[in-house]
């Protein structure tokens, strides 16, 4: 079974704040092999980093650590697509058009993410959460 990881904003942010580094804690958990591991960053959460970099500082964290892994570390960006306007309605809309194949099981989907809604909403389109838990390490819901 395929394991397909979304990063959202809010992981990325605190990725930054904390130190922590939740692509390691993929491949240290579910393994890195290409085609079975993959790890995908919306292009909307690059947009949205961009502009976070401006105003925080944990932005521009963020930023620098993400973008030198595009490409690599099955870290993949999405191509553009400007009719999304958060990183949120891009998931929300990943994890419906591909909503058989989760079910199913061919494909198994799990959200980075820290944003109360987006949770709600994942574990509701049968995906799973990547989250923080007790301030230092990484877990799944």
């Amino acid at each position: 079974m395929k394991k397909i990881f979304i990063l959202d904003t809010s992981s990325l942010l605190l990725m930054a704040e904390r130190h922590l580094n939740v692509i390691d804690y993929i491949h240290n958990n579910f393994g890195s092999s290409p085609g079975q591991t993959e790890i995908i960053l919306p292009d909307v959460v690059m947009r949205e980093l961009k502009g976070l970099a401006k105003a925080k500082k944990s932005g521009s964290l963020a930023l620098g650590i993400i973008q030198p892994l595009i490409g690599s570390d099955n870290v993949s960006l999405t191509e553009e697509n400007p009719s999304f306007r958060t990183g949120d309605s891009w998931i929300e809309d990943y994890l419906k058009k591909n909503s058989r194949a989760i079910v199913s099981g061919e494909i198994s989907v799990y959200v980075c993410t820290t944003d109360l809604k987006l949770r709600s909403t994942v574990k509701k389109l049968g995906a799973r959460v990547i989250l923080l838990i007790e301030k230092s390490r990484f877990g799944i819901e």
